[in-house]
């Protein structure tokens, strides 16, 4: 609702080891604790195309699109732990798949008729799509999270027959299939180590990383090398 404030509440509680609750207001005790009422509020005041008229909700035609935050300050002496984080292939390329094809579909309207804004349906096909292809760049070429296309079969087969390194025929064979897909060389990833078969798993965090025009690349901090049906099926779905 436009100009409506919403206000969202936090509040920690607990109880000592007999069971009873623990005051909020400890300062007595421990005089770092200086949250008296252990809570903290964040409002937010709503901008939206919806009035709240005499007659009821009413658009308003607005080329407007903002949050205003108020009071945002946490509770003190907060922490946050975080778990490691585990990439799974075959669950990354098949929610890759899910979200292009949800990217290339046009039965929803795009603009809010009354102010010209976007729809969430828009903005959400234009997100999932840049993710989709960053998701299938990162994992099949700047990642290395895989075997390297240099050593597939075909690869080593071009580079015997002309007599060439395999990077050499690699590159070729990226030429080819750059000028069937009608880009420039411009547009094939710089510097990327190309893979053909995805590993199964692995931590993203690179163990050195170097800076492309495309993003970063190099060797991720731990891989899980196995090579299992699930992880090369989505990443051929993916790729098709």
């Amino acid at each position: 609702m436009d100009g409506r404030l919403y206000t969202n509440v936090m509040r920690a509680l607990g109880t000592d080891a007999s069971g009873l609750p623990i005051s909020a207001d400890r300062h007595t005790a421990i005089p770092a604790d200086v949250d008296e009422d252990d809570s903290s509020r964040a409002s937010i005041r709503g901008r939206s195309w919806l009035l709240d008229g005499a007659g009821g909700l009413t658009n308003a035609p607005i080329l407007r699109k903002s949050a205003e935050t108020l009071d945002s300050a946490g509770c003190l002496g907060s922490a946050a732990v975080t778990e490691r984080v585990w990439f799974q292939t075959d669950i990354a390329m098949l929610a890759a798949t899910e979200f292009a094809a949800f990217a290339q579909d046009s039965t929803s309207a795009d603009v809010f008729p009354d102010t010209l804004l976007p729809t969430w349906a828009r903005t959400v096909r234009d997100e999932l799509g840049r993710y989709a292809l960053e998701n299938v760049l990162q994992v099949d070429v700047l990642s290395e999270l895989g075997v390297d296309l240099a050593v597939g079969p075909r690869i080593l087969a071009a580079a015997e027959e002309g007599a060439i390194t395999p990077d050499d025929a690699l590159a070729r064979r990226l030429a080819v299939l750059a000028e069937v897909a009608g880009v420039t060389p411009n547009d094939v990833v710089p510097d990327g180590r190309w893979i053909y078969l995805e590993a199964e798993a692995g931590e993203p965090v690179f163990r050195s990383e170097r800076d492309t025009p495309w993003g970063q690349t190099g060797a991720w901090t731990s891989v899980d090398p196995d090579l299992v049906a699930s992880s090369l099926g989505m990443g051929l779905l993916r790729q098709a």
